[in-house]
């Protein structure tokens, strides 16, 4: 097995970092693209085209490609972009989210491509699905953007947005406890709407068994919008299908955070799951925050990305790895006007490997400006089916 990070910025108005988990069954790679001032008119249309020429660049077919996450300014005004990239890449599931990037970008790019050392990945794909079915394991990623819930607040959308959720394990038989792996919440207002996406989210986990005995998923609330404007909450949630209990574990950090039913949500801290040939640990949108679930380092960015990062590494070595097996990073900022702060201090305190963007993202509490989610893929052995 192998780790390997690469930057390329041969194209001055693009920069593609990725970072990957070689193996001998498959490959997963994670990429970020970044744009530097492209011009105004179809800016998204020339990242692509020239995200394409670099994936040629490394051999890595356009099949492989499994999610791209889309960052924008203004979703309503470049939705017509937007759709011209979707229709042409009809095998590729999208995440299409506004959320500022940084530096007056107009978009950044995030994503996710698995290699098989043999044979074709098998996808099945629509607006609000992604079936990629492997010999071992099928990866499940829906959304809500196509359930009519204009008539309703946050609350009750929340409440029907997980009922979608949990009607897709009935549907394909699968056990919320061995299946449900991860969720992202973008919402909208998130000053406004939070408490009213909590309350709903606490009582429809409850009727489902997920409770503070039980286990919660990992997830990030965070506010964005898509391209559903309807939407209080924009929800797309990960499921997959073949594994066993045993195979999950819920990472915790009780040395420096305390569970989050101590202020009142439901999320696990990280999630691990273990395959015969790696783990996946899915880190939850980590702030700054202490035992008692108290701010860590008010009107203080750089105090806060250290206490993340203090968070966050020590979720990982629970999980029996640290901050070097991140592959991919997304950074959630408050403000725009903390964008040269962060983006100039991130280095300091995560491996200047790791693929990350920075957008604009408030965090659930006025008082937290960054938060950060991630990804981390390390060797495991053990005797359950490999990946994929």
């Amino acid at each position: 097995m192998s780790f390997t990070t690469n930057e390329f910025n041969d194209n001055p108005l693009l920069s593609f970092k990725i970072s990957s988990y070689v193996n001998t069954h498959c490959t997963e790679l994670f990429i970020s693209t970044q744009s530097n001032f492209l011009d105004e008119k179809n800016q998204l249309i020339k990242m692509i085209s020239a995200y394409d020429d670099f994936l040629s660049s490394i051999s890595l077919s356009i099949n492989s490609e499994v999610w791209l996450k889309i960052y924008t300014d203004d979703i309503i005004n470049n939705k017509k972009e937007i759709f011209e990239i979707t229709k042409e890449r009809q095998n590729t599931f999208f995440f299409i989210i506004e959320q500022a990037p940084i530096f007056n970008q107009k978009y950044s790019i995030e994503s996710y491509h698995i290699n098989l050392m043999s044979g074709a990945l098998t996808k099945e794909v629509s607006m609000s699905h992604l079936f990629v079915n492997g010999r071992n394991y099928c990866l499940k990623i829906s959304n809500n953007l196509e359930i009519n819930l204009s008539a309703f607040e946050g609350y009750t959308q929340t409440i029907k947005s997980f009922e979608r959720v949990f009607l897709d394990l009935r549907k394909f038989n699968l056990d919320v406890h061995s299946s449900l792996i991860r969720s992202w919440l973008y919402i909208r207002d998130i000053d406004l709407n939070y408490s009213d996406i909590v309350k709903g989210r606490k009582e429809i986990f409850a009727k489902n068994d997920l409770t503070n005995n039980t286990h919660y998923i990992s997830s990030t609330g965070i506010e964005g919008h898509s391209i559903n404007e309807k939407l209080v909450i924009s929800l797309y949630y990960l499921m997959i299908e073949g594994l066993k209990k045993e195979q999950i574990e819920y990472i915790r950090n009780d040395k420096y955070i305390g569970s989050t039913e101590k202020y009142g949500v439901t999320f696990e801290r990280a999630t691990k799951i273990k395959y015969g040939d790696r783990a996946h640990v899915f880190v939850s949108g980590t702030a700054s925050i202490n035992f008692n679930g108290e701010i860590m380092h008010s009107n203080n960015i750089v105090g806060q990305l250290k206490i993340i990062h203090r968070n966050i590494n020590y979720i990982l070595m629970n999980a029996g790895t640290d901050t070097k097996s991140i592959k991919s990073m997304t950074v959630y900022i408050r403000n725009l006007s903390d964008s040269y702060e962060v983006f100039s201090n991130i280095h300091n305190f995560f491996p200047k490997s790791i693929p990350f963007i920075i957008v604009k993202g408030k965090v659930c509490r006025p008082g937290w400006l960054v938060e950060i989610e991630c990804v981390s893929v390390f060797d495991e052995n053990n005797n359950f089916p490999v990946y994929l």
